[in-house]
């Protein structure tokens, strides 16, 4: 497990620690001579601890007393060899609770990855809808429902509408009242309103045209 992954704590399960007879027949320097071992092997990349003495001796700060008295003996009792890493020792229950939370963690990201890539596809595609299927499910601005939905309305509306349709008149002609489009958008639109302005000018410029135009 790379240093930016490793977690930076493990369970201390303080019931175990105190009823443990290999820590109860510790002096209280090697119980924290312990403690320094199990802090150095959870530090590492993959909860282990090399199986040398005289490193042994300075990760636990006894330095000398781990060779001259039993303490390095007694210690080395709460490790065995890693069953596929020569010369590279493992507390047992440590490096449990060390590959439990790894294979947590890898679950965790892979579950994170999973959900990112459905969000941005979801994004991507809002609805997952079908490409063949998106023009029945768009909205009318206008009354935002689908557009499906109101085909036959629309139809009906549109051919009476058309029934009624009046003949088209010069800007200029546009009765009274006649201020709305059917679709309901106000009308005239910018350039619908400067070319009136422009033949408004011009009547008025030209020889034989009357100064009013019609009300």
């Amino acid at each position: 497990m790379s240093g930016t992954n490793r977690p930076p704590a493990f369970q201390f399960y303080v019931k175990d620690w105190l009823t443990s007879k290999k820590v109860t027949l510790m002096t209280l320097e090697e119980e924290g001579a312990y403690i320094h071992l199990l802090a150095h092997c959870w530090d590492s990349d993959d909860c282990t601890l090399p199986d040398d003495d005289n490193a042994l001796a300075e990760l636990s700060r006894l330095g000398p007393k781990w060779h001259t008295s039993d303490s390095g003996s007694k210690l080395k009792l709460c490790f065995e060899p890693h069953p596929r890493k020569a010369g590279r020792l493992i507390n047992v229950r440590l490096h449990s609770e060390f590959t439990s939370l790894k294979k947590f963690i890898k679950n965790k990201q892979e579950a994170g990855r999973k959900g990112g890539l459905k969000s941005g596809a979801s994004r991507r595609n809002p609805g997952e809808i079908p490409v063949s299927e998106r023009s029945k499910h768009t909205f009318d601005s206008a009354s935002s429902k689908p557009e499906a939905k109101r085909t036959s309305s629309s139809s009906s509306s549109s051919s009476s509408s058309s029934s009624r349709e009046k003949p088209s008149l010069s800007p200029l002609e546009e009765e009274p009242g006649d201020n709305f489009r059917g679709d309901g958008d106000p009308y005239p639109s910018m350039d619908e309103f400067d070319e009136m302005i422009r033949q408004i000018s011009l009547k008025k410029t030209m020889p034989g045209t009357p100064a009013e135009g019609r009300r």
